[in-house]
């Protein structure tokens, strides 16, 4: 390879600092840097110049609404265009700087605002895909297209050029290595302030800023902007956004102050330092605070009840620059409380109530003491880290845990179950907690001012029946949503999703529902990708008409893609999140129409000022989140979406999200506040969603949940990794969720994120998801390598073709069991109870049967038992009283352990003595042989008895 194939060009900031210099002009003012932009077009000497005026003059005409400087730089237009090409060209075999590719689309993008021609378009629209083809190395973003180079110029691809998200996945591992390098120079360091800015880690973003340089100024700029950045400032939040797992550093302790406490106050300040010392000044007297490398922390003195002292944050030495005067109140622990109880089983004893009362005699929490017998705690939500919950301290916040939940979870619920014949529901939405750490006793606090206690008996099945008759009637899902699903966020155009039912066909794997997940512009999520249209109002809807899409585009006929796969018996699901979205790279005329409107009628939740809410950290940082409490706005949000029921056909959504309500003081339309919406939040999102695609008889597939989920089902176990561990964790979760009222759950078989699973892990939970809910496998992104979990991909990305074969078999078996899972759902949900069956629920009366939680029940007659350890071929498996039949051995077992043979091909699945388990056969009567896809009848039906052989 020759030497000038593998030469780079010298980043920005080097070659071209008067692109960044303008660029910092025209945020200072856009009309004085009009002439300057107007020369650089007219003189740009090459396609790297030509594009860095040209993304000029487009981020100008954004900014100004004045497109007169692209309309006039056609030639400069064409030059960039030109450049474009080659670059995407197959014949191109030289190298290119991912910010340069970067450049070239971002131009065009914001020129393309002004010109709106085609070609441009269809040439812009897929530069991100061929950047992960070509400019990816493993899961990283990298510099070049000789996907060697990892360079602090590949952040420009982010900030400015706006190719990627500065949260996408393979970006955010760029920045991560690139954050750990040492020796890195100012200008690489201002870059990175630059990118963690745009992604919202402001400190970090302030503690890279040094000197004077241009980048430095763009960053100032834009921290100033968002109150993150003045010559010296001090910023101390005492709620922060109301998370409560991951707080801000500057946020004060405890959030409920009583007599018996110390409150800390933290703060972060500009310069942070020792020697720019900050003190507090409370009612007028001075504490001196301790420097503790990352902020300022304050130890204010307990007070007593009603106390409300006032207090502000000053430099020592600069005292005129001091925060806003706060105040808090010392809260009155008062005996009792309105606590109303109903069912108070024998055993059980209520006692030390006490409530927390501001001044105005306001209660703002409600604790109580119940003692009982020592009882092993199931429920609770879906929960990772166990089944058994006793010894923990849990607590109800609904969070978005990007892997390695633990004891956080997207759906928890203020009930448990105990197997001493009685449970508690918490009536509640509000934040609660429940300390089972002391054997025999149960504390448990709700943040509001009143507390209910539903108590439950019996069973724990019994239990979990009448929780569910008294929090809603669960909802039976469609015959289709028991079968083979398939997923992947990768499969973003109609060529790629009809090139995957292709291969399913061609390996003979049948499947019942494709989820599409990067289907929409990523701006309205209601309309394709490359969809051309003309601009309506905000107020106004579309229907299918209004769309042109364009033979070049992603999606060049959705009508024609969803009438395919349900000739192929595939039944569609769409992806939706309930944001109106904000990034700094994203314009798109549409979403700005809608946004405009949104903001007008007052559709989103709210600051208690009335500002609307933009969601301050996480996922979808900036976006503005719908209120599903506003009954206009909800039908203007789905009057956007109707067009895709009405007249595509859609069956479902992936009502992904939920997590968002940041801030325990927001308002939302029905009068109710952040607090109380936390966890109602995706309770009210998913089932307004859920009666959405009722209409076409359809479902949801969720990750978020509360009380109630039961009513709008179906739901999937969050982010996972592909890892054993991971696996274990999935399985916990599943009957966790079961047990509290999610009957119908799946999870990402063998895990979506990260490297793909070794053949071994994904059949082994291909095994185990044939034998649950619903069964999916799905994937989360690009990168240099081809990421899905499909059995076609992990065959040839492992060298196993036993991952094909393997799965084949699984998902074949899936299609015949349809009958057995048709017969016990509508079972299931007629008598309130999971189909996914943790032991204790059937033999709770057996010691043993109810601490197992690596073995479950499907249904009232199959025993399950996965394997979840690496290189097992045996597992240990305990079977209750009676007999049981061994599926795929087709011999009886006696009750007790046994060690079962488990080779890779098969897992431990049995049959209840006395049982018959309805099957399905399309080809042979033979488990795994060939079905077809969605839902047929049966060529022929078998009810097998436990003991028949087949």
């Amino acid at each position: 390879m020759t030497a000038d194939l593998l030469a780079r060009n010298a980043p920005v900031w080097e070659s071209h600092p008067w692109f960044l210099e303008l660029y910092a002009a025209r945020l200072d003012d856009p009309r004085q840097a009009e002439t300057a932009i107007a020369a650089r077009l007219a003189g740009a000497g090459d396609a790297i110049e030509a594009g860095l005026a040209l993304f000029l003059a487009g981020t100008h005409a954004d900014v100004t609404g004045d497109g007169r400087l692209v309309r006039q730089a056609s030639g400069t237009v064409n030059i960039v265009a030109d450049a474009l090409r080659r670059e995407m060209s197959p014949a191109n075999n030289g190298f290119t700087d991912t910010w340069v590719l970067a450049l070239w689309a971002g131009a065009l993008r914001l020129s393309n605002l002004v010109l709106t021609r085609g070609d441009l378009t269809k040439l812009v629209a897929p530069v991100k895909n061929h950047a992960y083809a070509r400019h990816t190395g493993g899961g990283t973003l990298m510099s070049s297209s000789d996907r060697t180079t990892l360079g602090f110029d590949v952040l420009l691809a982010a900030v400015p050029f706006g190719l990627f998200d500065a949260e996408d996945l393979v970006l955010v591992d760029a920045a991560r290595q690139l954050a750990g390098r040492t020796g890195a120079s100012p200008a690489e360091r201002q870059m990175l302030a630059w990118y963690f800015g745009e992604q919202g880690s402001y400190a970090r973003s302030r503690d890279l800023l040094a000197g004077d340089a241009v980048v430095a100024q763009i960053v100032r700029k834009r921290l100033k902007r968002m109150g993150q950045l003045d010559a010296r400032f001090i910023r101390h939040l005492p709620d922060g956004h109301g998370n409560r797992y991951e707080p801000l550093v500057e946020e004060r302790f405890p959030k409920l102050i009583t007599p018996d406490d110390e409150v800390i106050v933290n703060a972060v300040a500009s310069p942070l330092s020792e020697r720019d010392v900050l003190e507090c000044v409370v009612d007028g007297k001075v504490v001196a605070g301790t420097f503790r490398t990352t902020h300022w922390e304050f130890v204010l003195p307990a007070r007593s009840a009603h106390s409300t002292p006032n207090y502000r944050l000053r430099f020592r030495d600069h005292p005129e620059v001091a925060t806003a005067l706060y105040r808090y109140e010392v809260l009155e622990r008062r005996d009792g409380g309105p606590v109303e109880i109903g069912g108070l089983p024998d055993g059980v004893t209520v006692s030390q109530v006490s409530s927390l009362v501001g001044s105005d005699g306001r209660i703002h929490e409600i604790s109580l003491r119940l003692t009982h017998a020592a009882a092993g705690i199931f429920g609770l939500g879906e929960r990772y880290n166990a089944l058994d919950q006793a010894g923990n301290r849990v607590d109800q916040f609904v969070y978005n845990q990007y892997k390695n939940q633990g004891l956080r979870t997207y759906i928890p619920m203020p009930v448990f179950y105990t197997d001493r014949e009685f449970g508690l529901h918490v009536d509640t939405d509000s934040y609660s907690w429940f300390d089972f750490r002391e054997p025999g006793v149960t504390l448990l606090g709700v943040e509001a001012d009143s507390l209910r206690l539903d108590f439950l008996s019996g069973s724990v099945n019994e239990q979990v029946a009448q929780f569910l008759g008294r929090t809603g009637e669960p909802q039976n899902v469609p015959l289709w949503a028991l079968g083979p699903w398939m997923s992947s966020n990768n499969w973003d155009s109609e060529a790629e999703v009809r090139r995957q039912v292709a291969l399913t066909e061609e390996h003979g794997i049948p499947a019942t529902v494709l989820v599409i997940e990067a289907w929409s512009d990523e701006a309205t999520f209601y309309i394709f990708n490359d969809a051309t249209y003309a601009e309506k109002p905000g107020s106004d809807a579309f229907t299918y008409a209004d769309f042109t899409f364009p033979e070049w585009g992603r999606w060049p006929d959705p009508k024609g893609m969803v009438e395919h796969l349900h000739e192929h018996g595939l039944k569609l699901i769409l992806w939706q999140i309930p944001v109106i979205k904000q990034t700094a790279a994203l314009r798109h005329a549409q979403k700005r129409r809608d946004e405009a409107h949104f903001l007008a009628e007052g559709y989103g939740v709210r600051h208690p000022d009335g500002e609307a809410l933009r969601l301050p950290e996480g996922w979808f940082k900036d976006s503005l989140l719908m209120d599903f409490t506003n009954r206009a706005g909800m039908d203007w949000w789905f009057g956007k979406r109707q067009y895709l029921i009405d007249e595509l056909g859609v069956d479902g959504f992936k009502t992904d999200g939920g997590e968002m309500v940041w801030g325990r003081d927001l308002m939302f339309a029905d009068g109710t506040d952040g607090l109380l919406n936390r966890n109602r939040y995706p309770r009210d999102y998913i089932a307004a969603y859920y009666r959405f695609a009722q209409q076409n008889g359809g479902i949801c597939f969720s990750r978020a949940g509360y009380t109630g989920a039961q009513t709008f089902p179906a739901h999937w176990a969050g982010d996972e990794r592909s890892t054993w561990d991971a696996f274990k964790r999935s399985l916990l979760a599943g009957l966790s969720a079961g047990m509290s009222g999610v009957i119908f759950w799946g999870w990402d078989f063998a895990g979506f994120s990260g490297e793909v699973p070794s053949a071994e892990l994904y059949l082994r939970g291909a095994q185990m998801a044939c034998f649950c809910p619903i069964m999916q496998y799905h994937a989360e992104s690009k990168a240099e390598l081809n990421q899905d979990r499909t059995p076609w991909n992990i065959a040839e990305r492992s060298g196993d073709p036993r991952a094909l074969t393997g799965y084949a078999f699984y998902a074949n078996l899936r299609m015949q069991l349809l009958p057995y899972l048709e017969r016990e759902a509508a079972h299931c949900v007629a008598n309130r109870t999971p189909l996914m069956r943790a032991m204790l629920l059937d033999h709770q009366d057996d010691a043993v049967a109810t601490k197992l939680w690596d073995q479950y029940m499907l249904g009232r007659d199959l025993l399950v038992a996965p394997v979840i350890e690496e290189g097992a071929t045996a597992r240990d498996v305990y079977l209750p009283a009676g007999r049981w039949w061994h599926l795929f051995e087709q011999r009886w077992y006696e009750a007790g352990w046994h060690n079962v043979a488990a080779p890779l091909e098969a897992i431990p699945v049995f049959l209840r003595e006395g049982a018959t388990l309805p099957l399905g056969f399309d080809t042979q009567m033979q488990l795994g042989s060939t079905m077809r896809s969605g839902i047929n009848e049966p060529e022929y039906r078998l009810d097998l008895a436990a003991g028949q052989m087949l």
